[in-house]
Order: structure tokens, then sequence, then C-alpha cells
């Protein structure tokens, strides 16, 4: 059997694939990719078990067949051939792939393809079309806040709320929490997943395609996202996910406004004296003015900044700076408004500027005093 493909149409649909990978697994056909062959088309496939992501190249094969190829083999050959049609030739009975390329010939050994695991195969009983820069901008503001190690199993994933016309993203690993929320014009039902890191960062790079829209279809054990010939399905993580609105407190009086790229940078310095463990920073805020100092007194290092503001009040409090810095390095607003009720309450960080139909929420708990 044999089929052709251009070195740079093969490579871009395997650099979405490949981080399914596992980087190590008692399954060996695990490690490889899935080339799924008809007349017309070339279907590529990786798994770990959990997310199983495809995508499909339009070819002209000689024949019909599945083989699995060792795949970081093969990526590594692909990267330093330059953009040339190449020649896969496939022993069905051998098991084994011959690529033919200008420069010369490169053989590896493959495996059966119907050993491969196969995707799972579910009823959805949802089923929506959600907008691209939605699900960009979601995982954008979210992905960093999950803690894929936490030992309680929700915090190792992103909670994707559909309720009546909202679209609701909400991360936390126990310390810091972000809330993405979308108010759209259609009905979207009212549904409630918690999508593994991993699969958020694979969807991540598929949508780098830029597709129109996704369709999702969910149940209670997966999620598919479907576009331009990508499908991706996330196994769910099955645990009841934290009341994060309990966390959030109703009445702030205290409101800070402060440009965001002067807070951010003050932000990044003030980092490098800070004490490495924890990122102590404190904020001494009056209605002018914040001061910002941290230390490490296992190598007697200390600084102080000063940073102009407009706050309605005054408040002593102390954050993780490494926190507030991922927050302000996810936002692209001028201006942020900082909100507090007391230094051992909860603080949260808004863009001043946002658009009409969404929400971007992000809050993080203080150390005490």
């Amino acid at each position: 059997m044999t089929f052709t493909v251009y070195t740079n149409q093969l490579i871009k649909q395997l650099h979405i694939l490949i981080g399914a990978i596992p980087s190590s697994s008692t399954m060996p056909i695990l490690q490889d990719f899935l080339f799924q062959i008809t007349h017309d088309e070339l279907i590529l496939a990786a798994t770990d078990l959990e997310t199983y992501i495809r995508t499909v190249i339009p070819i002209e094969a000689s024949d019909e067949g599945a083989i699995t190829i060792p795949a970081r083999t093969l990526l590594d050959i692909l990267k330093i051939l330059p953009d040339q049609p190449l020649e896969f030739e496939v022993d069905l009975e051998q098991f084994s792939i011959s690529i033919h390329a200008l420069s010369g010939t490169y053989k590896m050994p493959g495996s059966m393809g119907r050993d491969y695991p196969k995707e799972p195969d579910f009823e959805a009983t949802t089923s929506n079309d959600i907008a691209t820069n939605v699900l960009q901008e979601a995982i954008h503001y979210t992905l960093f806040s999950i803690n894929q190690l936490h030992l309680r199993q929700a915090m190792q994933g992103l909670l994707f709320q559909l309720d009546g016309t909202k679209q609701i993203f909400v991360a936390t690993d126990g310390y810091r929490l972000v809330k993405y929320e979308v108010d759209g014009d259609v009905a979207v039902g009212n549904a409630q997943y918690i999508i593994p890191k991993k699969s958020l960062q694979l969807l991540q790079k598929a949508l780098q395609q830029h597709p129109e829209s996704v369709h999702i279809a969910g149940s209670d054990t997966y999620l598919r996202f479907a576009f331009d010939g990508i499908q991706l399905i996330a196994r769910l993580v099955d645990a009841k996910y934290p009341d994060y609105m309990a966390v959030i407190p109703k009445q702030m009086p205290i409101q800070v406004l402060v440009n965001r790229a002067a807070f951010h940078i003050a932000l990044r310095r003030i980092l490098v004296f800070s004490d490495k463990t924890n990122y102590h920073v404190a904020l001494n805020i009056s209605p002018n003015n914040i001061s910002l100092f941290a230390e490490d007194l296992d190598f007697s290092n200390a600084a102080t900044e000063q940073l102009e503001c407009s706050a309605n009040g005054s408040l002593k409090i102390a954050f993780n700076a490494r926190f507030l810095s991922e927050f302000l390095n996810a936002l692209q607003s001028e201006e942020v408004q900082l909100n507090f009720v007391a230094s051992d309450r909860a603080g949260i960080l808004r863009p001043v500027a946002q658009n009409e139909q969404e929400d971007i929420l992000m809050l993080s708990i203080p150390f005490s005093n």
C-alpha cells in the first residue's frame, strides 16, 4: 500500500497530535501515531487513553488499511526534511514503513492498526456550537490556575458550565481562582463538565488553526470537540467541583484602580527579591499609592517599590506575587481594578475594560498576618 503526502502538510497535523503521546507508558503502542488510510484521505490519531485526538489529510492512496508508526522517530525525520512530496510505502504483512524522499529512503517498524485503542463511542446528552474565540479566551485566562497534582481530583481540571445563555469556565488550585463568563444571546442548555488540563492544552494548540466555531457534544463521561476535520474527545474528571461561589465575597467596599503594565513590571522586579518558597509580597494601599515590599530573610534580600493608584480606602494585605503576576500577564486591559474587604479576606482583580457580554474575575487568597 502506498500514498503520497507533503512534508509540511503532515508535520502541521502531527504537531497537533504529539501532545497526546505519553512520555512513557506500559503500552508501547501508545508511543505511536495511528495512520488509517482510505483511497481519498489519511486519518491520523493519537491517544493516552484519557484524551483521543484525530485529524484528516486528503490524499490519493493505492489501497486501504491501518498501521501505527513510532511518533517521535517519525517527527524527528520529518522536521529535518525540506518540504516535498513523500511517498509512504506500507507493508501490512510485515508491518513496516518505508518513506521515500528526494534525499533517500527511511525505514521503520510499525504495529497492526487494529491493535490501537479505539476512540470511545458514546451517546451525547448535550450538543452545542461555541465560538472559537470564547474557547480560546477561556483556556487563556484559566489554564495557569489548574493544578494537575492537586489532591482533590476536581481541581485537576477546568469546570465548564452551560447555564441558560451563559457559558462559565472556572479554574482553581485552592489558593487562587479564575472565572470567565460569557453571556450569549442563544440558549445553550444546562450541563456541567470538568475537563482535564492536558485535554485543554491539546485543544488550545488545535484551535490555532482558527476555525469559525467548535461543535461540542457531551455525556457524563466524555466531551467531544469537533472542527475543521479535527476531533478531540476528553475523558471528563469524575468528581464534584467545589462550590466556587462560596469563596467570592459579595460586598467589597475597598476599590483600587491601577495601571496594569506598571503593576505587572513592579511585581516582576519585586519577585526577584521575594522568598522563593511562597513569593510573599506585602501591599500597603493608600488613596494615591501602593507600596510593595518583599524580602528573603535566608539571603538578606529585600525590595520596596511605590506605585501610583486611585483608591477609596487604605489597607495592608499580602499575596503570592507570582499569582498576581500571572493574573496581570493574562489580561490585556490598560487598567485593572482590585477589590478588597479586609486583610484576611480574598482579593479580586478584574480588567477595567471588558466586553459587555463577558466577565473576567480573578481571585487570590491572602497570606495571614
